[in-house]
């Protein structure tokens, strides 16, 4: 996130929020971990009346597991890089993916009840909201999309124009264009390679001739995140090692700077899967809601959740995490919203995920091909200075 004040009005005041960038400091590395790591806890969410912070008892006011998925992506998100523009920036899912989710359990599930205050202002009552919070509605929330899918880095296509000669590698001109969220949004059925699929979503397109030799075109953004929806429509479902990665190969700009012009190349950005988020499976004229999420390395194996939390809720540390569920991507009958990360370049030359594997031993310990990466640093900017980051 880049540096910014934070309106008072989207933080989520409520009584145990507690911001991880004022916990943590400028240590990059354990913010990234805690965001990845530490889930809240499970399902439980706490609505509270209009103006209340706090609440005496610890029970929730229902269950919805669709909210902690939205949740857990967004940290995710954050982990890599992430960072909203503008009045974006302090979204309040983003005050909400910040809070320090995992140890109290009061607080997590008031802490999503100011979240769902703040989403649907003029629903109070769990048996109007549940309808609305199935995580396919809450990625489309006009709130969400603004916040997180209408940021550059998930611009499949340029922010921008070029205007040049028809099939020139020089760019010559750039005028700013508005960023669709939908048209960077790919979907696929698994019956082509997932690179093609999003390589030809990507493609350079013609918008405008403004004579017969010079036109107006936008080439691949090579964003930094890649949302697919996979909704598998043939018998044989790919492999999920053919899931892990993918080249992202639609011709792009290679510009020294961002405004300057620049040399036509196609690409060769690898991918890697970053989040699996399995998202309904309908039978017999209902859908049975069995949403469930999964988070990935950049080796493609799983980040587990840490079931750590403070000594209070200890008695109840086995029932912190939703339990595990079997199940396989591309199964048919479901839906499946994969969240890829671009790898970068390290200073070696080599390709490096955003998502390092666990880290081994103490927490802030990586492995050693991946220390002092600063590519793996949340863009962590200005966290608010008021009461959520005091002492309990």
């Amino acid at each position: 996130m880049e540096d910014s004040e934070m309106d008072a009005q989207d933080v989520l005041w409520c009584e145990g929020y507690k911001d991880i960038r004022v916990l943590t400091g400028p240590d990059w590395l354990q913010a990234g971990m805690l965001l990845r790591q530490q889930r809240p806890r499970h399902s439980g969410i706490k609505l509270l009346s209009r103006g209340q912070e706090s609440e005496s008892g610890g029970e929730p006011s229902f269950s919805c597991y669709d909210v902690d998925v939205l949740i857990v992506a967004v940290r995710m998100l954050l982990s890599m890089g992430f960072a909203a523009k503008g009045e974006h920036a302090n979204s309040p899912i983003l005050s909400c993916a910040w809070h320090n989710f995992g140890w109290n359990r009061n607080a997590d599930y008031v802490a999503k009840g100011m979240l769902l205050s703040k989403l649907f202002p003029e629903d109070h009552e769990p048996s109007t909201l549940k309808g609305k919070l199935t995580i396919e509605r809450l990625f489309d929330h006009p709130e969400i999309k603004a916040a997180i899918f209408s940021s550059p880095d998930f611009a499949l296509r340029e922010t921008e124009e070029f205007v040049g000669p028809r099939d020139a590698s020089i760019v010559e001109e750039l005028n700013a264009v508005a960023h669709d969220p939908d048209s960077s949004h790919v979907h696929w059925d698994g019956s082509c390679d997932i690179g093609r699929a999003a390589s030809r979503q990507a493609g350079s397109i013609q918008l405008e001739v403004v004579n017969e030799d010079r036109v107006h075109v936008r080439y691949s953004g090579r964003p930094r995140f890649i949302r697919v929806t996979y909704v598998p429509a043939t018998r044989t479902s790919p492999r999920f090692e053919d899931l892990k990665r993918f080249k992202l190969t639609a011709p792009c700009l290679i510009r020294p700077e961002v405004g300057e012009t620049g040399q036509v190349e196609d690409g060769n950005d690898t991918y890697c899967l970053s989040i699996v988020v399995r998202v309904g499976r309908e039978a017999a004229q209902s859908t049975v809601v069995d949403t469930d999420i999964r988070l990935y390395d950049g080796e493609g194996d799983p980040i587990h959740g840490d079931r750590e939390c403070l000594a209070e809720f200890r008695p109840l540390w086995n029932t912190k995490l939703r339990p595990q569920e079997s199940w396989t991507v591309g199964t048919k009958g479901y839906r499946y919203i994969l969240f890829y990360s671009r790898m970068f370049m390290d200073e070696t030359g080599r390709e490096r995920a955003a998502t390092p594997p666990p880290p081994r031993g103490t927490v802030g310990e990586l492995l050693p091909q991946y220390q002092d990466a600063a590519f793996l640093r949340p863009r962590m900017g200005k966290a608010p200075t008021s009461r959520e980051g005091e002492e309990e």
